[in-house]
């Protein structure tokens, strides 16, 4: 459900990006939304948990490795923690 919110939440304001994409591996790492901002990338993962701090997914750092040179930042979003 949280995805869901966050999706219509990014629809509502699509005349500020580019493209909204999500991206995933063969062998499953995947990152819930993909913002295109003219030449930059800003993967968004999205978790319904407890973070206490940053904690990158395994999807979200492939993700970072294969496109380090096209991400302007990294957005983590869950139950009770934001990082930008």
């Amino acid at each position: 459900m949280l995805e869901n919110f966050i999706f219509l939440r990014l629809e509502e304001r699509k005349e500020a990006y580019i493209s909204l994409n999500y991206w995933r591996e063969k062998s499953g790492n995947e990152v819930d939304f993909v913002i295109r901002m003219h030449d930059k990338l800003i993967p968004i993962e999205v978790k319904f948990q407890n973070f206490k701090k940053c904690d990158y997914t395994i999807g979200m750092k492939k993700f970072n490795d294969l496109y380090e040179k096209e991400i302007k930042y990294n957005i983590v979003i869950t139950k009770d923690f934001l990082d930008i």
